[in-house]
């Protein structure tokens, strides 16, 4: 496969400690197209986010998503830190697939290994790779987002898969199930998240109170963050 769309930005060595970093590119992108519905997916080309302290090299990171339900899966090749925030990354996430724009709104983003998971991996390989993620960023039981990523690119071997819910579902009260109006401020909530976003209505923020809410609230969060590092 050409590596025409694998030009590396400023300060991104072409070495990978696993071989040339356009070839791993190029079978990370085969693996994407492979794995979506019917090996189906169009390529949206390459992006650069710049947010994220500039004291780490940015990592190749491909993220999938099929919407409209229904369409033909697409995938872009994003660079990024792996610590950049998770606003900037929801908003990355959003802002490729224009998810809020067709209607949709990001449930959650989940790691599709291409082989094993590197964080139970038993193999010398696995233990090697999560040794240099501790050692760059410590590593949590289970990882962070910042974790995945960069182990993503140490080890070239995962993608992300974004997964998103009607808008109209994703303004549904957690708790009983009403919808809640869709204002500019919830709009701009939903574009920063990569993970989706925890709703309640009025009448059971009022039986619970804001301590329970909150406990709720963090409880449903980390759920959701806990698909996206399996």
């Amino acid at each position: 496969m050409s590596t025409s769309n694998n030009i590396l930005p400023p300060g991104v060595p072409s070495t990978h400690s696993l071989g040339p970093l356009p070839s791993l590119i190029d079978g990370l992108r085969t693996f994407t197209k492979d794995t979506a519905t019917n090996s189906q997916s169009d390529d949206l080309g390459t992006s650069t986010v710049s947010a994220g302290p500039t004291s780490e090299t940015l990592v190749p990171l491909f993220l999938r998503c099929t919407w409209p339900a229904g369409r033909k899966s697409r995938h872009k090749l994003i660079w990024i830190r792996p610590s950049v925030s998770d606003e900037a990354f929801g908003t990355t996430i959003n802002d490729t697939f224009n998810v809020l724009q067709a209607g949709g709104a990001v449930h959650h983003t989940a790691a599709v290994w291409r082989q094993v998971n590197p964080f139970t991996d038993a193999t010398a390989f696995g233990v090697t790779a999560r040794d240099e993620v501790k050692r760059a960023v410590g590593l949590s039981d289970p990882p962070t987002r910042q974790q995945t990523i960069r182990m993503m690119g140490g080890t070239m071997n995962g993608i992300m898969q974004v997964m998103v819910e009607p808008l109209q579902d994703a303004v549904k009260c957690h708790l009983c199930g009403r919808r809640r109006p869709i204002d500019q401020d919830k709009l701009d909530t939903l574009r920063k998240s990569a993970f989706g976003v925890t709703v309640f209505c009025i009448v059971c923020a009022r039986e619970h109170g804001m301590l329970e809410l909150q406990r709720i609230h963090e409880q449903a969060e980390e759920e959701r963050r806990q698909i996206v590092r399996l």
